[in-house]
């Protein structure tokens, strides 16, 4: 391993790997590259280096955000092998909501730090600990202060719980009999955003109360009952723990963006943006639409197994046998996901029980059968469908028909969820090549699917919630070597909402490496997505401060209309816009001979639009709240596309610089109209050839801003006069830029365009 001499600015310290670490990344990735281990260990030294160092006091909330299914959990193992190498002697391990997930990371747990190996091993596991454990873990926490110990005979303490209230209760009470003030503690919240948040944070807020949900209590608990710690937040969907009041303990101050290593196949795989990928195999073979006459809903119930199904099944099953005939090593699974119902659960089991027995039994008859052959065949569609995207490493179909007994044979049926008094379900998967798995939430979010290869998943959207639907997506992962075999089965809105969700997921990961390379604390940092309408970014229960919307509106003008007296606005803008005046070029636009004096107007050269937004737009203020809210949802807009394009540009007008316009105002202060039309109006035929319109004054393809400067009046343009040289600004996206955002603004932040009075 190299020496890491130089370190990001933004280490508080600097973790150097030892035997664990190394030990870790050569168990498991010591098939892969070396640059595959070094991008690991240096992502593990940043996480681990952003926190409180040992031998320092004090807290730290990170924020560590990965891809859906794209190693996470070697991220926090690694992280937790370096903070073994560098003297942590107490580590604490939140890990799954359900038994089956607590399970499978403990499970995990033993097999990546080998804790099973020998005797010798530096690590003393505690899978969900009680109080009475209390003097054995209080000893071997006590030999990190005993100088005659040598330090390579000193266990780290880890102390492995299932995120669930009664277990984190006994582990404060653990925690709060034990003397932990000198300890060193690096404690790791697995799916973060998920059951640690305050579910009854929007309802405290409503109802000016300190309510917590019982699982947040209890990890506040377990963080006052420790010393010195870090905390580590791991998550795909971090867009709760973003949204959370800052001031909440669980706000993280910074943030790691963890890259996926090579093979991995996400979101923009299977949901790219237009135009598609070329290269083979195209999204369009990957993800096949359901039918909506084949999901089961309310007067809708089909009697037998959907043809997709039936479909998807084949295509499974011929993917298995061709596992055969390659000698590939490994499994291959299909996911069937119809619902949160175990009713729902049972009728797709019986539907696929029925198919596959059947089958399983024409196929055992001999190859030399003529039903066998028969049903050989009704598998060719589901074959040639297959060798389109895996391409010339496709066996032939005669190859793969004579390993279909093979296939059913070494394939087994599942139901996976928790039926009332049931225990968790166990997947032994080295016991057979093929799974098919059918369940619910117990496959949801962090359930591991080894192999899995087919999906099959005619379950609504549901509430609509951004995190969730992605925490759906199993079928990510490390499938390059047999992506050809890959497909996905979804209805027409939850594809939809998959495609919606990749160009949200990705804006969001681009603000967050800002953030991380800017080395900003995240408590500064805007809080706004690129999120469609048809999604919510989270649940709103966990949320004290709510968000607001701003519509992607690219083919229309934003205007402030209102004025509301009180001189301390007007005369802020009007120094904002003199100075802007002053520096910058303006010129005569162009237009006909025959324009009054009110129809023409200056103009400047492109300019660059991060300039015009900070020295003309960014300090621009309005008093009514709804159009300052708008405002600020507008600058949000135009923050990302700077973030989209650094050299984007911009243009401003000055409106009839020469001679004042005069406007009217009604008895609410709000301007009766502000735009000038279209000159002349008759004859219809010669209608605007002399002057367009101030709502045609804008170049494509740039954000466009208009400055008015206009002498009020009272309902009429000769009423009685209100106020001079008042500033009004119009605004103009690019077509086809704007996108739909949310944008949340808590109290410690400034709203954009409201900043007071000055």
């Amino acid at each position: 391993m190299p020496d890491f001499a130089e370190d990001p600015e933004d280490m508080r310290w600097s973790p150097q790997p030892g035997s664990e670490a190394e030990g870790l990344l050569a168990h498991k990735l010591g098939d892969k590259p070396p640059e595959a281990r070094l991008q690991v260990l240096a992502s593990a030294r940043s996480i681990l280096g952003k926190g409180v160092p040992p031998g320092e006091g004090g807290t730290e909330t990170g924020l560590v955000v990965g891809y859906v299914q794209s190693g996470k959990t070697l991220s926090f193992m690694s992280v937790m092998a370096l903070a073994r190498d560098n003297g942590f002697p107490l580590i604490i391990l939140i890990a799954g909501s359900s038994t089956q997930l607590s399970d499978q990371s403990f499970k995990r747990l033993r097999d990546d730090l080998r804790i099973s190996v020998n005797g010798r091993r530096p690590w003393a596991l505690y899978p969900n600990p009680r109080a009475a454990e209390a003097d054995g873990i209080a000893g071997m926490l006590d030999q990190w202060r005993d100088p005659n110990v040598p330090p390579n005979q000193r266990k780290t303490v880890v102390l492995a719980v299932m995120k669930q209230f009664a277990n984190l209760r006994h582990l404060a009470r653990l925690l709060q009999q034990l003397s932990l003030q000198d300890i060193p503690t690096l404690i790791i919240d697995d799916e973060a955003d998920q059951a640690s948040l305050n579910t009854m944070a929007q309802q405290a807020a409503r109802l000016q109360q300190n309510r917590m949900s019982t699982t947040y209590r209890r990890i506040l608990e377990i963080r006052q009952a420790v010393g010195s710690h870090t905390f580590l937040q791991y998550t795909a969907t971090p867009q709760a723990p973003l949204l959370i009041s800052i001031i909440d303990t669980l706000s993280p101050n910074w943030v790691e963006v963890l890259e996926p290593g090579g093979g991995y196949t996400g979101g923009q795989t299977f949901f790219p943006p237009p135009p598609p990928r070329q290269a083979p195999p195209t999204p369009q073979q990957l993800v096949r639409l359901i039918p909506a006459a084949e999901i089961p809903a309310a007067g809708n119930q089909p009697q037998a197994a959907p043809q997709t199904l039936q479909f998807a099944l084949r295509l499974f099953m011929v993917g298995v046998a061709a596992a055969f005939v390659l000698d590939q090593d490994g499994n291959r699974s299909m996911l069937v996901h119809p619902s949160v119902r175990t009713a729902d659960h049972q009728m797709y089991v019986n539907w696929i029980r029925d198919l596959f027995h059947g089958w399983q039994a024409t196929f055992r008859r001999g190859d030399a059968d003529p039903i066998a052959q028969a049903l050989a065949e009704e598998f060719r569609p589901a074959y040639d469908d297959l060798a389109a995207s895996v391409g010339e490493t496709m066996p032939t179909f005669d190859a793969i028909k004579s390993r279909f007994r093979q296939a059913f044979n070494e394939t087994e049926i599942k139901e996976v969820n928790r039926r009332v008094g049931g225990p968790p379900v166990i997947i032994e998967w080295g016991q057979r090549t093929g799974w098919i798995l059918v369940g619910g939430l117990a496959m949801d979010r962090g359930f591991t699917v080894e192999g899995l290869t087919v999906t099959y998943m005619p379950r609504s959207l549901g509430g609509g919630n951004a995190d969730s639907l992605q925490q759906r997506a199993r079928f990510f992962g490390y499938k390059g070597r047999y992506l050809g075999f890959c497909r996905v089965f979804l209805p027409r809105d939850v594809k939809r909402a998959f495609e919606d969700y990749v160009l949200h997921e990705e804006a969001m990961r681009r603000d967050l490496v800002e953030v991380q390379q800017a080395r900003q604390p995240l408590d500064t940092w805007p809080r706004r997505f690129v999120l469609s309408p048809a999604l919510k970014p989270c649940r709103d229960n966990v949320l004290e401060h709510g968000y607001m919307r701003a519509p992607a509106v690219p083919d229309d003008w934003f205007l402030a209309q209102a004025y509301l007296g009180r001189g301390g606005f007007e005369e802020h803008n009007r120094g904002i816009i003199a100075r802007f005046v002053t520096g910058h070029a303006f010129r005569p636009d162009d237009g006909h001979p025959d324009r009054t004096v009110y129809q023409r107007h200056e103009i400047t050269d492109l300019l660059p639009l991060r300039d015009v937004i900070e020295t003309l737009l960014v300090d621009y203020r309005l008093r009514d709240p709804g159009e300052a809210e708008r405002w600020g949802l507008l600058l949000a807009q135009l923050g990302r596309m700077l973030d989209e394009d650094s050299n984007a540009r911009a243009v401003v007008y000055r409106m009839s610089p020469a001679e004042a316009r005069k406007r009217a105002i009604y008895d609410t202060g709000r301007l009766k109209y502000l735009y000038q039309g279209e000159y002349p109006v008759n004859p219809p035929d010669r209608r605007g050839t002399i002057y367009r319109g101030d709502k045609s004054m804008f170049i494509e393809g740039v954000v466009t801003v208009q400055i008015h400067e206009l002498d009020l009046t009272l309902r009429a343009e000769g009423g009685a006069p209100v106020a001079s040289n008042v500033p009004f600004l119009a605004l103009r996206l690019p077509a086809g830029q704007a996108q739909p955002m949310v944008f949340q603004t808590q109290p410690n932040q400034p709203v954009l365009g409201q900043e007071g009075e000055g």
